[in-house]
């Protein structure tokens, strides 16, 4: 109960009511559009260089977020390494 009353007591103080509302920040569209990958080569091989292809791509668009991210916060970008 005492607790309670504190709390009203104290709250009552303040003379000034700040709201504040939390707007999302996305990383820049390049970064969250898929890669483009061709599957016209159906061999083996070409799967393989294909989806090799996708990897390295999507490894440097997580490289770049992790960048942007970093610039944020006032830090050097040294590749998310």
């Amino acid at each position: 109960m005492k607790l309670c009353c504190l709390t009203l007591l104290l709250a009552g103080c303040q003379s000034e009511v700040i709201v504040t509302k939390r707007e999302p920040v996305f990383p820049p569209g390049q970064y969250l559009s898929e890669c483009p990958l061709d599957y016209s080569d159906r061999t083996p091989a070409g799967v393989i260089r294909t989806l090799a292809a996708g990897i390295d791509c999507e490894r440097a668009d997580k490289r770049a977020i992790r960048c942007w991210v970093a610039s944020f916060d006032g830090e050097e970008c040294n590749g998310g390494e």
